[in-house]
């Protein structure tokens, strides 16, 4: 599962800070600790600047989930709250006779085809991190908002790691980018939400039926040879210290206020809503009560080392994924990996945003760098630029800041070297314009472009072949298309004949390369002349029936009936269908006694 917080993963070396073990802070865990009268805690899973992360025994069915744990204080439970919003829209949506009639169509031909048929469970196939349960739980420092979801496993970044940066097999990228469209097209177009955050952080591994049996037989057990370290218990003074302003908690009060407004307006909209509906019933005698339901610059394209990433600048949070024993143990990934999309802290509505700066740096889009209105799109971006990762090992774009430009002016100029001039228009209508463009729509600091277009950076740095590299960038561009609204949705890009292809011959030969190198220069002179008289497009157009997305027309945002109530501690919530998750688990569980 993933969860919300301000770091990227949190490896084993790493701890949070003690001094946040207080009055609005962090709850202090205790492994073999009971929440909710049914969980009951086995190993810190890791941590973020909002909770922290544990694996539970789920003593009411006999499985494994992973539990978040969030701190107290009011604006991360307000923000817990909208993420529950969220999260019981997704949970419940795969039941949407639509979804069941695009799944259908998203699945024909593939592997998963048979296994829907024979699993029947829909609800798996959203690719979507599965949301169990949530309820409160009380303790020294405050009550604390808990949600518990399924496990998962490593994350794409691991799966990055250990293929060496040197990018991963192209047909695991195909199935790979075939499912996270498949979850955003369900997030965008069903359920109405965009991620905001979507990285290889934040899409992880299904677990495999070996690595289900391995919790299942081991689980309990860890706490002897593999104790997280837990953070010692610090002194009560620090325990019982109300957190401290400072300005990183005044943006988050900020943005707590503006949720807490928008939850207080969807309350008294409800609210009217039921003084209406129960008017209406006072009125007929045949309908039943209500039931009320809870609630200098350097050339891009520069080979990573292997640490995280320079800049994190949002709330963004992974936890250490899975067991380290179960990372080491059977990762014997195929072609046909399953994985889910996680971590909806950052998410919100496509209709009610939740912040004006989304997007880790490196998979930032260009309308959130000029100030202009972001859509579901704006996770495409992210995906495209995602995928470039996953197939070389390198980023697409990583932005610098020079003595004379910051970091936004160097990756808006990274992405017209990449992908070609943006509309001035569009580019000048940004309320953050003003900062790094002049009038005319040029870069104000940065003069001259350093042209490496798509197609040629995958041919000339990574080796592909020329009808390779054409096939893929006909694939990406329509993804990296500036003005979100023209860009390509999750919808379109599933009809892409890159995701269906079989070929994983697609680097030249030493031979193929060194011919091709001494070929290329006067073509690139012509298409870099081509360019500076703006006769380069900058990504195919996309057809006007495709490039419409009803996901921005209606407001699919929480309605009445996914609202729910702050439960009580223990108390069922209602609204989240849980059993086919342990279900699973308890098949694998039965499987492992027969043997």
């Amino acid at each position: 599962m993933g969860t919300s917080d301000d770091s990227s993963v949190v490896m084993d070396n790493e701890e949070e800070s003690s001094k946040d073990y207080r009055i609005g802070g962090y709850h202090l865990v205790h492994l073999n600790e009971v929440f909710a009268n049914r969980y009951i805690v086995v190993q810190k899973l890791g941590w973020g600047h909002f909770s922290t992360v544990w694996l539970c025994k789920d003593t009411k069915f006999g499985t494994f989930v992973a539990m978040k744990v969030q701190k107290s204080a009011p604006n991360y439970t307000e923000a817990a709250y909208d993420e529950v919003d969220l999260l019981l829209k997704i949970a419940g949506s795969y039941k949407d006779p639509v979804w069941a009639e695009s799944l259908a169509g998203h699945l024909k031909g593939l592997p998963y085809e048979q296994r829907l048929k024979e699993e029947g469970n829909l609800a798996e196939f959203t690719f979507v991190v599965q949301f169990l349960n949530t309820f409160t739980h009380t303790g020294i420092n405050g009550t604390h908002v808990c949600m518990v979801f399924e496990i998962l496993g490593v994350n794409l970044l691991e799966i990055i790691k250990r293929f060496n940066y040197q990018g991963i097999p192209v047909q695991m990228v195909r199935n790979i980018t075939h499912q996270v469209l498949i979850g955003l097209d369900y997030l965008h177009r069903i359920c109405g939400i965009i991620h905001t955050d979507l990285k290889p952080e934040n899409v992880l591994v299904q677990l495999t039926q070996a690595q289900i049996k391995d919790i299942l037989t081991r689980g309990l057990l860890l706490n002897q040879d593999q104790v997280s370290r837990l953070p010692k218990d610090p002194p009560l003074s620090v325990l019982y210290q109300p957190v401290t302003s400072n300005e990183e908690d005044e943006k988050k009060k900020k943005k707590a206020e503006k949720r807490k407004r928008y939850r207080q307006r969807k309350k008294e909209e409800m609210k009217k809503k039921k003084q209406e509906t129960s008017e209406i019933q006072k009125s007929t005698s045949t309908q039943d009560s209500v039931t009320e339901k809870p609630k200098k610059r350097k050339r891009k394209h520069k080979k990573k080392e292997s640490e995280a990433p320079e800049e994190q600048e949002i709330c963004d949070f992974q936890e250490a994924d899975l067991l380290r024993s179960l990372q080491s143990s059977h990762f014997d990934l195929g072609d046909e990996v399953n994985i889910k999309i996680a971590d909806l802290g950052n998410a919100c509505w496509v209709h009610h945003h939740f912040a004006t700066e989304i997007q880790t740096r490196q998979y930032r889009s260009p309308e959130v760098i000029l100030g202009i209105t972001y859509n579901h799109t704006a996770d495409i971006w992210s995906l495209a630029c995602m995928l470039f990762e996953l197939l070389t090992g390198d980023f697409l774009f990583e932005p610098k800041s020079g003595s004379d430009f910051d970091k936004n002016q160097d990756h808006l100029a990274q992405m017209m070297e990449t992908i070609g001039l943006m509309p001035k228009t569009w580019a000048l209508s940004g309320s953050q314009a003003k900062q790094f463009l002049n009038k005319h729509g040029r870069l104000r600091s940065i003069n001259h472009l350093k042209i490496w277009l798509l197609k040629d950076v995958l041919i000339e740095k990574y080796r592909y072949k020329p009808s390779e590299a054409e096939f893929l960038s006909d694939f990406m561009l329509p993804m990296l298309v500036f003005q979100p609204e023209k860009r390509a949705s999750a919808l379109d890009c599933l009809k892409h004949q890159w995701l269906s292809a079989t070929n994983s011959d697609i680097k030249m030969t030493d031979e193929d390369y060194e011919a091709y190198i001494r070929n290329i220069e006067e073509k690139r002179n012509e298409n870099i002349l081509k360019y500076e008289r703006g006769e380069y497009v900058s990504s195919p157009e996309i057809p006007g029936d495709l490039s419409h997305e009803s996901a921005d027309e209606e407001d699919n945002s929480s309605s009445d009936e996914n609202d729910w109530s702050e439960g009580e501690e223990g108390e069922v919530v209602k609204g989240i269908s849980e059993e086919e998750y342990h279900l699973k688990m308890l098949k694998a569980k039965s499987k492992l006694e027969v043997e």
